[in-house]
């Protein structure tokens, strides 16, 4: 199994959907081949083909239940009626709200890159009107129109225009968009792509 490079623990992550069934076998389950150490073992039977055997250590009078600590929460976090009982809702980093909404912030996502203001700025996507599958903000070439980008939108699969998703040092762009609906060419489109291409100052091939 890999280790953590900087704990140095080794860990397996499985799951809560892929455990199948979860197992704390009396010491007859197994033969009497097996020593204590083997016995004292927490089964997990996973929807894949792996299964996973963990082992502790012999109880002791200072640790008696080691064994039964992590079985029994395990039970717990599997035993759950409503989607707010899930792992992820009752185990979430400090300091964010429980909705997740404050989470992305385009603002400071694009302020990692460095974006020449003259050169890209936000568009609103106002109530998603734009393109509902989009943030509600989004960078494009400064150039580019409103009434380009609705004439794009009607062009492209879903509405999804091109807009920028990263942007090197050296000004060359990634932007993601969809396929084209029509077999005909959009006036609209070919100028927001010459814009981007005349904003990258090595002028190197476009690939679309």
């Amino acid at each position: 199994l890999p280790k953590d490079r900087i704990s140095g623990i080794t860990a397996y992550d499985v799951p809560f959907g892929n455990i199948q069934a979860l197992v704390k076998p009396s010491h007859h389950f197994f033969t009497d081949l097996l020593s204590s150490e083997s016995k004292n073992v927490v089964l997990i039977t996973c929807r894949d083909p792996y299964e996973l055997r963990l082992a502790f250590p012999v109880p002791t009078r200072s640790n008696p239940t080691p064994r039964r600590v992590v079985y029994y929460t395990l039970f717990r976090l599997l035993q759950w009626t409503s989607v707010t009982e899930l792992f992820a809702f009752r185990h979430f980093a400090a300091g964010y709200d429980d909705t997740g909404w404050t989470l992305y912030d385009p603002h400071k996502e694009f302020g990692r890159f460095p974006v020449v203001s003259r050169e890209w700025t936000f568009v609103p996507n106002v109530e998603y009107s734009l393109c509902p599958t989009y943030p509600r903000l989004l960078m494009l070439p400064a150039p580019v129109t409103m009434d380009d980008l609705g004439e794009i939108a009607g062009y492209v699969h879903e509405n999804r225009i091109p807009t920028l998703s990263y942007l090197h040092e050296n000004k060359a762009a990634v932007l993601r968009s969809a396929q084209p609906l029509k077999l005909w060419d959009c006036e609209a489109d070919q100028r927001l792509y010459n814009t981007i291409f005349m904003m990258n100052p090595s002028r190197l091939p476009l690939y679309i």
